[in-house]
Protein backbone atom coordinates (compact mmCIF):
# COMPACT_ATOMS: atom_id res chain seq x y z
CA UNK A 1 0.00 0.00 0.00
CA UNK A 2 1.45 3.29 -1.00
CA UNK A 3 2.03 5.52 2.26
CA UNK A 4 0.70 8.96 1.83
CA UNK A 5 2.94 11.86 2.85
CA UNK A 6 2.21 15.79 3.30
CA UNK A 7 4.85 18.15 3.10
CA UNK A 8 4.54 21.02 5.79
CA UNK A 9 4.35 23.82 2.98
CA UNK A 10 1.59 21.46 1.23
CA UNK A 11 -0.35 21.87 4.43
CA UNK A 12 0.44 25.14 4.54
CA UNK A 13 -0.94 26.06 1.16
CA UNK A 14 -4.13 23.51 1.21
CA UNK A 15 -5.01 25.99 4.29
CA UNK A 16 -4.27 28.82 2.76
CA UNK A 17 -6.29 28.36 -0.94
CA UNK A 18 -9.27 27.02 1.53
CA UNK A 19 -9.27 30.38 3.29
CA UNK A 20 -7.97 32.52 0.25
CA UNK A 21 -11.02 31.29 -2.08
CA UNK A 22 -14.38 32.04 -0.48
CA UNK A 23 -17.46 30.39 -1.82
CA UNK A 24 -19.32 33.60 -2.01
CA UNK A 25 -22.83 31.76 -1.11
CA UNK A 26 -21.28 31.57 2.71
CA UNK A 27 -22.41 35.10 3.10
CA UNK A 28 -26.15 34.10 2.99
CA UNK A 29 -25.68 30.72 4.63
CA UNK A 30 -24.44 31.32 7.93
CA UNK A 31 -23.29 34.12 9.73
CA UNK A 32 -21.09 32.36 11.91
CA UNK A 33 -19.61 30.59 9.11
CA UNK A 34 -18.78 34.31 7.30
CA UNK A 35 -17.44 35.58 10.88
CA UNK A 36 -15.05 32.20 10.33
CA UNK A 37 -13.63 32.59 7.01
CA UNK A 38 -13.04 36.04 7.67
CA UNK A 39 -10.70 34.95 10.59
CA UNK A 40 -9.32 32.55 8.20
CA UNK A 41 -8.57 34.33 5.81
CA UNK A 42 -6.90 37.36 8.02
CA UNK A 43 -5.22 34.22 10.00
CA UNK A 44 -3.83 34.17 6.09
CA UNK A 45 -2.70 37.10 5.25
CA UNK A 46 -0.48 37.57 8.63
CA UNK A 47 0.41 34.30 8.11
CA UNK A 48 1.92 35.21 4.66
CA UNK A 49 3.18 38.05 5.63
CA UNK A 50 5.27 36.99 8.09
CA UNK A 51 6.60 34.12 5.72
CA UNK A 52 7.46 36.54 3.19
CA UNK A 53 9.25 39.17 5.38
CA UNK A 54 11.27 35.71 6.81
CA UNK A 55 12.07 35.07 3.42
CA UNK A 56 12.58 38.46 1.94
CA UNK A 57 10.50 38.03 -0.84
CA UNK A 58 9.16 41.09 -1.63
CA UNK A 59 9.32 42.30 -5.38
CA UNK A 60 8.74 45.95 -6.94
CA UNK A 61 5.34 44.78 -8.15
CA UNK A 62 4.16 43.84 -4.54
CA UNK A 63 5.11 47.28 -3.16
CA UNK A 64 2.95 49.15 -6.46
CA UNK A 65 0.30 46.70 -5.74
CA UNK A 66 0.17 47.41 -1.72
CA UNK A 67 0.19 51.57 -2.71
CA UNK A 68 -2.61 50.69 -5.10
CA UNK A 69 -4.85 49.36 -2.17
CA UNK A 70 -3.89 51.97 0.24
CA UNK A 71 -4.58 55.05 -2.01
CA UNK A 72 -8.29 53.04 -1.97
CA UNK A 73 -8.39 52.93 1.70
CA UNK A 74 -7.27 56.47 2.10
CA UNK A 75 -9.51 57.54 -0.62
CA UNK A 76 -12.25 55.77 1.43
CA UNK A 77 -11.50 57.31 4.75
CA UNK A 78 -11.44 60.76 3.63
CA UNK A 79 -14.62 60.77 1.45
CA UNK A 80 -16.24 59.04 4.45
CA UNK A 81 -16.76 56.02 2.08
CA UNK A 82 -17.76 52.11 3.16
CA UNK A 83 -15.21 51.13 5.56
CA UNK A 84 -17.07 47.88 5.97
CA UNK A 85 -16.71 47.47 2.20
CA UNK A 86 -12.88 48.61 2.28
CA UNK A 87 -12.06 46.23 4.61
CA UNK A 88 -13.78 42.97 2.95
CA UNK A 89 -12.21 44.34 -0.22
CA UNK A 90 -8.94 44.28 1.34
CA UNK A 91 -9.44 40.86 3.34
CA UNK A 92 -10.67 39.22 -0.03
CA UNK A 93 -7.67 40.37 -1.59
CA UNK A 94 -4.52 40.00 0.53
CA UNK A 95 -5.76 36.78 1.02
CA UNK A 96 -5.76 35.57 -2.10
CA UNK A 97 -2.53 37.92 -3.15
CA UNK A 98 -0.17 36.24 -0.31
CA UNK A 99 -1.12 32.89 -0.96
CA UNK A 100 0.20 33.51 -4.79
CA UNK A 101 3.38 34.92 -3.21
CA UNK A 102 3.83 32.01 -0.86
CA UNK A 103 2.79 29.39 -3.51
CA UNK A 104 5.04 30.88 -6.53
CA UNK A 105 8.00 30.99 -4.15
CA UNK A 106 8.00 27.81 -1.78
CA UNK A 107 6.28 25.35 -4.07
CA UNK A 108 4.64 26.38 -7.21
CA UNK A 109 3.86 22.68 -8.47
CA UNK A 110 1.92 22.16 -5.95
CA UNK A 111 0.73 25.45 -5.51
CA UNK A 112 -0.71 24.65 -9.12
CA UNK A 113 -2.34 21.51 -7.89
CA UNK A 114 -4.27 22.98 -5.48
CA UNK A 115 -5.52 25.82 -7.25
CA UNK A 116 -6.50 23.07 -10.17
CA UNK A 117 -8.34 21.26 -7.68
CA UNK A 118 -9.83 23.81 -5.52
CA UNK A 119 -11.12 25.60 -8.61
CA UNK A 120 -12.10 22.69 -10.72
CA UNK A 121 -14.22 21.38 -7.43
CA UNK A 122 -15.80 24.77 -6.85
CA UNK A 123 -17.07 25.49 -10.12
CA UNK A 124 -18.47 22.23 -11.02
CA UNK A 125 -20.62 22.07 -8.16
CA UNK A 126 -21.42 25.69 -8.42
CA UNK A 127 -22.86 24.35 -12.70
CA UNK A 128 -24.08 21.13 -11.05
CA UNK A 129 -26.08 22.84 -8.53
CA UNK A 130 -27.53 25.40 -10.69
CA UNK A 131 -28.74 22.89 -12.93
CA UNK A 132 -29.95 20.16 -10.72
CA UNK A 133 -30.58 21.72 -7.08
CA UNK A 134 -30.95 25.25 -7.34
CA UNK A 135 -31.62 26.16 -11.07
CA UNK A 136 -33.26 29.89 -9.39
CA UNK A 137 -30.88 30.48 -7.50
CA UNK A 138 -30.02 29.24 -3.70
CA UNK A 139 -30.48 32.90 -2.25
CA UNK A 140 -31.49 36.12 -3.34
CA UNK A 141 -29.54 39.31 -3.00
CA UNK A 142 -31.76 42.72 -3.76
CA UNK A 143 -33.70 40.36 -6.53
CA UNK A 144 -29.91 39.46 -7.64
CA UNK A 145 -29.59 35.57 -8.26
CA UNK A 146 -26.89 33.87 -5.64
CA UNK A 147 -25.42 30.56 -6.55
CA UNK A 148 -22.69 28.27 -4.57
CA UNK A 149 -19.78 30.73 -5.79
CA UNK A 150 -22.18 33.78 -5.01
CA UNK A 151 -23.42 35.87 -8.42
CA UNK A 152 -23.74 34.24 -11.41
CA UNK A 153 -21.59 37.00 -13.22
CA UNK A 154 -18.98 37.36 -10.41
CA UNK A 155 -18.04 33.31 -10.33
CA UNK A 156 -17.03 34.15 -13.83
CA UNK A 157 -13.72 34.92 -12.84
CA UNK A 158 -13.15 31.84 -10.68
CA UNK A 159 -14.16 29.97 -13.94
CA UNK A 160 -11.26 31.33 -16.21
CA UNK A 161 -8.77 30.61 -13.07
CA UNK A 162 -9.99 27.13 -13.03
CA UNK A 163 -8.79 27.09 -16.79
CA UNK A 164 -5.59 28.51 -16.54
CA UNK A 165 -4.75 26.53 -13.32
CA UNK A 166 -6.11 23.37 -15.21
CA UNK A 167 -4.15 23.87 -17.96
CA UNK A 168 -1.07 24.74 -16.52
CA UNK A 169 -1.13 21.81 -14.22
CA UNK A 170 -2.29 19.09 -17.43
CA UNK A 171 0.81 20.49 -18.85
CA UNK A 172 3.28 19.82 -15.99
CA UNK A 173 2.26 16.48 -15.72
CA UNK A 174 2.08 15.50 -19.46
CA UNK A 175 4.43 18.29 -21.24
CA UNK A 176 1.66 18.60 -23.64
CA UNK A 177 -0.52 21.79 -24.63
CA UNK A 178 -3.96 20.40 -24.14
CA UNK A 179 -7.08 22.46 -25.16
CA UNK A 180 -8.91 22.30 -20.99
CA UNK A 181 -11.77 20.43 -22.25
CA UNK A 182 -13.41 20.14 -19.52
CA UNK A 183 -13.33 23.60 -17.57
CA UNK A 184 -13.52 25.12 -20.87
CA UNK A 185 -16.88 23.30 -21.28
CA UNK A 186 -18.11 23.76 -17.39
CA UNK A 187 -18.07 27.77 -18.39
CA UNK A 188 -19.76 27.11 -21.77
CA UNK A 189 -22.78 25.22 -19.85
CA UNK A 190 -23.23 28.13 -17.36
CA UNK A 191 -22.84 31.10 -19.15
CA UNK A 192 -25.42 29.37 -21.07
CA UNK A 193 -27.56 27.98 -19.06
CA UNK A 194 -27.26 31.56 -17.23
CA UNK A 195 -27.50 33.53 -20.23
CA UNK A 196 -24.37 35.35 -19.14
CA UNK A 197 -23.31 37.59 -21.75
CA UNK A 198 -19.95 38.41 -20.29
CA UNK A 199 -19.45 34.61 -19.86
CA UNK A 200 -20.17 33.60 -23.72
CA UNK A 201 -17.32 36.34 -24.17
CA UNK A 202 -14.92 34.94 -22.21
CA UNK A 203 -15.43 31.47 -23.51
CA UNK A 204 -14.82 32.29 -26.95
CA UNK A 205 -11.90 34.32 -26.39
CA UNK A 206 -10.06 31.89 -24.31
CA UNK A 207 -11.16 29.43 -26.26
CA UNK A 208 -9.49 30.97 -29.49
CA UNK A 209 -6.53 31.89 -27.73
CA UNK A 210 -6.11 28.84 -26.46
CA UNK A 211 -6.56 26.92 -30.01
CA UNK A 212 -4.26 29.30 -31.20
CA UNK A 213 -1.51 28.42 -28.39
CA UNK A 214 -2.40 24.33 -29.14
CA UNK A 215 -1.08 24.97 -33.15
CA UNK A 216 0.84 28.14 -33.38
CA UNK A 217 4.06 27.81 -33.85
CA UNK A 218 5.36 30.93 -32.78
CA UNK A 219 3.87 33.62 -30.30
CA UNK A 220 4.23 37.72 -30.52
CA UNK A 221 7.22 37.97 -27.52
CA UNK A 222 5.77 41.62 -26.37
CA UNK A 223 2.15 40.24 -26.03
CA UNK A 224 1.62 42.01 -22.34
CA UNK A 225 2.18 45.51 -24.18
CA UNK A 226 -0.33 44.16 -26.72
CA UNK A 227 -2.60 43.00 -24.28
CA UNK A 228 -2.61 46.54 -22.74
CA UNK A 229 -2.35 48.41 -25.84
CA UNK A 230 -5.93 47.05 -27.35
CA UNK A 231 -7.62 47.27 -23.77
CA UNK A 232 -7.08 51.20 -23.63
CA UNK A 233 -8.41 51.04 -27.24
CA UNK A 234 -11.26 49.02 -26.78
CA UNK A 235 -12.44 51.00 -23.66
CA UNK A 236 -11.60 54.25 -25.61
CA UNK A 237 -14.45 52.57 -28.45
CA UNK A 238 -16.82 51.84 -25.69
CA UNK A 239 -17.10 53.64 -23.08
CA UNK A 240 -14.91 57.40 -23.89
CA UNK A 241 -16.54 57.71 -27.89
CA UNK A 242 -19.49 55.15 -26.97
CA UNK A 243 -19.25 53.72 -31.01
CA UNK A 244 -20.87 50.71 -29.77
CA UNK A 245 -22.16 49.82 -33.36
CA UNK A 246 -18.95 48.52 -34.27
CA UNK A 247 -19.74 45.36 -32.26
CA UNK A 248 -23.50 45.19 -33.44
CA UNK A 249 -24.12 42.36 -35.00
CA UNK A 250 -22.16 40.43 -32.06
CA UNK A 251 -23.80 42.49 -29.08
CA UNK A 252 -27.53 42.21 -30.65
CA UNK A 253 -27.44 38.50 -32.49
CA UNK A 254 -25.16 36.94 -30.49
CA UNK A 255 -25.19 37.97 -27.03
CA UNK A 256 -29.38 38.82 -27.37
CA UNK A 257 -28.55 42.50 -25.97
CA UNK A 258 -29.46 45.93 -27.09
CA UNK A 259 -26.74 48.08 -27.91
CA UNK A 260 -27.17 50.01 -24.37
CA UNK A 261 -25.76 46.47 -23.29
CA UNK A 262 -28.89 46.68 -20.53
CA UNK A 263 -27.83 50.01 -20.02
CA UNK A 264 -24.44 50.18 -19.26
CA UNK A 265 -23.78 52.94 -21.84
CA UNK A 266 -25.72 55.33 -19.87
CA UNK A 267 -24.65 54.02 -16.38
CA UNK A 268 -21.12 54.57 -18.12
CA UNK A 269 -21.96 58.22 -18.75
CA UNK A 270 -23.23 58.96 -15.69
CA UNK A 271 -19.96 57.47 -14.22
CA UNK A 272 -17.58 59.73 -15.76
CA UNK A 273 -19.57 62.35 -14.77
CA UNK A 274 -19.31 61.41 -11.24
CA UNK A 275 -15.50 61.09 -11.83
CA UNK A 276 -14.72 64.74 -13.29
CA UNK A 277 -15.77 65.85 -9.89
CA UNK A 278 -12.96 63.71 -7.93
CA UNK A 279 -10.52 63.12 -10.33
CA UNK A 280 -7.81 62.61 -8.62
CA UNK A 281 -8.16 60.53 -5.61
CA UNK A 282 -11.78 59.65 -6.23
CA UNK A 283 -14.56 58.60 -4.01
CA UNK A 284 -13.07 55.64 -2.66
CA UNK A 285 -15.27 52.21 -1.45
CA UNK A 286 -19.01 53.44 -1.03
CA UNK A 287 -21.87 51.07 -0.62
CA UNK A 288 -23.72 49.53 -3.75
CA UNK A 289 -26.88 51.71 -2.73
CA UNK A 290 -25.25 54.78 -2.31
CA UNK A 291 -23.64 54.17 -6.05
CA UNK A 292 -27.53 53.66 -7.40
CA UNK A 293 -28.73 56.64 -6.33
CA UNK A 294 -26.08 58.64 -8.23
CA UNK A 295 -27.70 56.52 -11.60
CA UNK A 296 -31.19 58.42 -11.00
CA UNK A 297 -33.56 55.49 -11.54
CA UNK A 298 -31.22 53.13 -13.87
CA UNK A 299 -30.42 49.91 -12.04
CA UNK A 300 -26.58 49.52 -10.98
CA UNK A 301 -24.22 49.00 -7.92
CA UNK A 302 -21.34 49.81 -9.93
CA UNK A 303 -19.99 51.35 -13.20
CA UNK A 304 -20.20 47.92 -15.17
CA UNK A 305 -16.66 49.01 -16.14
CA UNK A 306 -13.49 47.88 -14.14
CA UNK A 307 -11.44 50.63 -15.38
CA UNK A 308 -14.26 53.46 -14.67
CA UNK A 309 -14.55 51.78 -11.14
CA UNK A 310 -10.88 52.64 -10.67
CA UNK A 311 -11.18 55.84 -11.18
CA UNK A 312 -13.99 56.44 -9.53
CA UNK A 313 -12.86 54.36 -6.32
CA UNK A 314 -9.09 56.24 -6.24
CA UNK A 315 -9.16 58.95 -9.42
CA UNK A 316 -6.11 59.62 -11.86
CA UNK A 317 -3.64 58.10 -9.11
CA UNK A 318 -5.11 54.87 -7.95
CA UNK A 319 -5.35 54.65 -12.44
CA UNK A 320 -1.77 55.32 -13.10
CA UNK A 321 -0.83 53.04 -10.34
CA UNK A 322 -2.56 49.61 -11.92
CA UNK A 323 -1.00 50.58 -15.25
CA UNK A 324 2.14 50.87 -13.71
CA UNK A 325 1.71 47.35 -12.33
CA UNK A 326 1.13 45.92 -15.97
CA UNK A 327 4.16 47.66 -16.87
CA UNK A 328 6.35 46.28 -14.40
CA UNK A 329 4.62 42.50 -15.27
CA UNK A 330 5.67 43.72 -19.14
CA UNK A 331 8.91 44.59 -18.75
CA UNK A 332 9.10 41.12 -16.71
CA UNK A 333 7.24 38.89 -19.13
CA UNK A 334 8.32 40.29 -22.75
CA UNK A 335 11.99 40.68 -21.90
CA UNK A 336 12.18 37.23 -23.28
CA UNK A 337 10.95 34.15 -25.67
CA UNK A 338 8.68 31.74 -23.38
CA UNK A 339 7.80 27.99 -24.18
CA UNK A 340 3.93 27.98 -25.47
CA UNK A 341 2.49 27.10 -22.08
CA UNK A 342 3.36 29.74 -20.66
CA UNK A 343 1.62 31.97 -22.81
CA UNK A 344 -1.95 30.54 -21.25
CA UNK A 345 -1.09 33.42 -18.55
CA UNK A 346 -1.51 36.25 -21.07
CA UNK A 347 -4.40 34.65 -22.85
CA UNK A 348 -6.64 34.58 -19.70
CA UNK A 349 -5.09 37.75 -18.37
CA UNK A 350 -6.43 38.98 -21.89
CA UNK A 351 -10.07 37.22 -21.34
CA UNK A 352 -10.49 38.80 -18.24
CA UNK A 353 -9.73 42.42 -19.24
CA UNK A 354 -11.73 42.17 -21.97
CA UNK A 355 -14.73 41.22 -19.56
CA UNK A 356 -13.45 43.50 -17.76
CA UNK A 357 -14.62 46.18 -19.94
CA UNK A 358 -18.54 45.43 -19.32
CA UNK A 359 -18.23 44.39 -15.00
CA UNK A 360 -17.68 46.52 -12.59
CA UNK A 361 -15.07 44.89 -10.23
CA UNK A 362 -12.26 42.43 -11.81
CA UNK A 363 -9.45 43.87 -10.67
CA UNK A 364 -8.23 41.46 -7.89
CA UNK A 365 -7.86 38.71 -10.52
CA UNK A 366 -6.09 40.93 -12.75
CA UNK A 367 -3.54 41.72 -10.31
CA UNK A 368 -3.38 38.19 -9.42
CA UNK A 369 -2.57 36.79 -13.24
CA UNK A 370 -0.05 40.10 -13.72
CA UNK A 371 1.65 38.68 -10.60
CA UNK A 372 1.73 35.56 -11.87
CA UNK A 373 3.15 37.07 -15.50
CA UNK A 374 5.85 38.80 -13.27
CA UNK A 375 6.63 35.43 -11.15
CA UNK A 376 6.65 33.60 -14.54
CA UNK A 377 10.23 32.32 -13.83
CA UNK A 378 9.22 30.55 -10.55
CA UNK A 379 6.08 28.80 -12.72
CA UNK A 380 8.84 27.82 -15.59
CA UNK A 381 10.76 26.32 -12.89
CA UNK A 382 8.71 23.49 -12.78
CA UNK A 383 9.17 22.51 -16.09
CA UNK A 384 13.01 22.97 -16.16
CA UNK A 385 14.58 21.49 -13.36
CA UNK A 386 12.48 18.10 -14.04
CA UNK A 387 13.98 17.75 -17.58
Amino acid sequence: MKKITISKTGLILFIMIFFSLKIGSISYISNYLNIIWHIGAILTIILGIGIILKNRKMQSIDIIVIIFYLILTVATILNKGSIADCIKELISFFALYVTLCIGLNQDSNKYIKLMNRYLLVYTLLNTVSAIIFYPNSMFRDNNNPIFFLGGDNTSIRLYLASILFYFLNNYIKTRKVKIPILPLLNLLVFSVLRDIGGGKVCFSVVFIGILYLRFAKTIPQRVIRYIMIFNIVLFLILVVFNKMSIFSFFIVNILNRNLTLTDRTVIWEVTINQIIRKPIFGYGFIDGLKFQQMLHGITGINAHNTYLMILFNGGVIALSLFIYIFILASKRFDSKKHRKWLYAIPIVLMTLMIRAQIEGWDVVWIILFLKMAYSYNNIENIVDNEE
